[in-house]
């Protein structure tokens, strides 16, 4: 039975979350939430200003708007108020939605019940488009939501040419996401010896995995002081973590971190590094794929009589 027009759009929105919320976690790497953004039609480009500084100025195009009061969303590409230039990438998005028969994607305007939805449309808009991150600016009246590119265009995502293909073949059922399910507590602690490089993950594994375990000791070994490393006692993490509103955003990481020494003595905290957070927001991610996003994250690393161990539970 063929797939209604809603159905193909709830798949691309399930195929595509992840990739654009990996841009968005980039992108907060480099602006901060405090910023001003300044887009400039005239020229094409976006500025985030931070006080006199301009800390990132990549050019854009208008996505689309959401109007709160009426529900309302008008795709960029058939907002009057928006110059064709601005939407020159973005008119993809409706050629997409020709082409797979996507009403969501191809009719000018919609009525949608919340602002999440509007970030679903965002979020499809991005991945097809191929910019690299997109940022939503509140007015007065409504909301407008700008398509980023810095640089030449990305080249199409395994997770976008997945989704493309599976759009053009019927269709079929895809992974989906958990994006709410009961607290989940998982441990165990095997005998871990930090070591670099990144270890991968098997996608089957029950998360924290023995290669999650392995990179969080890892990056928890990295912050101890040197001076400190031999006589390790033990190090204890507790990450809070704070989700994006809605399908995409930045996911930020709140740490705790302290190391007790062999010999005895206070705790002395630790400041956290942006590998190790970049790990948490990393693990935030998978675990919302499998089994439902983790609130707190809680490691500890100590030296056993076979090695570093690292024990790791999420709730």
């Amino acid at each position: 039975m063929p797939l209604s027009s809603v159905e193909k759009f709830r798949k691309l929105v399930l195929a595509y979350e992840d990739e654009v919320q990996r841009k968005q976690h980039k992108m907060g790497k480099r602006v901060d939430p405090r910023d001003v953004v300044e887009p400039k039609p005239a020229t094409g480009y976006c500025s985030f200003l931070r006080g006199q500084q301009v800390v990132w100025s990549p050019s854009y195009e208008v996505i689309g708007t959401f109007t709160p009061a009426t529900g309302t969303w008008i795709w960029g590409f058939s907002d009057p108020t928006v110059e064709p230039r601005l939407v020159s990438r973005l008119d993809a998005v409706r050629k997409q939605g020709l082409e797979w028969g996507i009403d969501e994607l191809s009719i000018d305007a919609h009525t949608l019940g919340t602002e999440q939805e509007a970030w679903e449309f965002a979020t499809v808009a991005v991945a097809i488009a191929r910019a690299d991150a997109m940022v939503r600016i509140v007015g007065p009246n409504d909301t407008r939501w700008l398509a980023l590119f810095d640089g030449p265009p990305a080249s199409r995502s395994s997770a976008s040419m997945r989704a493309i293909r599976e759009s053009q073949m019927g269709m079929p059922a895809l992974r989906t996401s958990i994006t709410s399910a009961a607290p989940v507590r998982t441990s165990s602690s095997p005998s871990v010896r930090p070591a670099l490089g990144h270890v991968a993950t098997n996608p089957d594994e029950t998360e924290p995995t023995g290669s999650t375990r392995a990179d969080l000791g890892q990056r928890l070994f990295e912050l101890i002081p040197y001076a400190l490393q031999q006589q390790l006692g033990i190090v204890q993490l507790r990450a809070t973590a704070t989700p994006p509103s809605g399908p995409v955003g930045t996911v930020s990481m709140h740490s705790e971190l302290s190391l007790t020494p062999a010999q005895g003595g206070p705790p002395i905290p630790l400041n956290p590094s942006r590998a190790l957070e970049d790990s948490l927001v990393a693990l935030w991610i998978r675990c919302r794929d499998r089994q439902g996003p983790f609130r707190f994250c809680t490691a500890r690393l100590e030296n056993g009589p076979q090695g570093f161990i690292t024990q790791v539970f999420l709730e």
